[in-house]
């Protein structure tokens, strides 16, 4: 038994306490919890803010592509994506797009257009994911029916 600990002696002086780590930094993706602790978030950033699938034929399909950015410090789950209109919109791209995006990461989602009849549409879709901040995103959408 007295071997054992003093094989152990060196290792326990080499481990670093408490004390000794790195104050936290004040980062925009870090947050202050109540109890004083700092940790990292994700935040979600969307490029376009709006969808314009200009002008497509009626019955005809047109898309667009949304880059969903985490600009934070830890894992950004989308964890939904929800269209406004079915009939309208659709996810064109469904279950190929990552839902858990690393920190400095993206991911695209493509979504398809189909008017139903000749003139101007809107919708809009939501994208629900795990950033505290913004925990529902609106994406406004808009086109054509030719």
């Amino acid at each position: 038994m007295r071997l054992l600990l003093f094989a152990l002696i060196p290792l326990l002086a080499c481990a670093p306490s408490l004390g000794d780590s790195e104050p936290a930094t004040d980062d925009d993706d870090v947050t202050d919890d109540d109890d004083g602790l700092d940790f990292p978030e994700p935040i979600i950033e969307l490029e376009p803010e709006a969808l314009d699938f200009g002008g497509v034929e009626v019955g005809g399909s047109g898309e667009a592509e949304l880059l969903v950015r985490n600009v934070g410090g830890d894992t950004l789950m989308i964890m939904d994506v929800i269209v406004a209109d079915t009939d309208l919109l659709a996810v064109a791209n469904a279950g190929e797009y990552e839902m858990l995006v690393l920190p400095s990461a993206s991911t695209t989602i493509t979504f398809a257009f189909t008017p139903q009849q000749l003139g101007p549409a809107e919708s809009g879709v939501v994208i629900a994911s795990n950033d505290r901040e913004r925990p529902e995103v609106y994406v406004p959408c808009t086109g054509e029916g030719l």
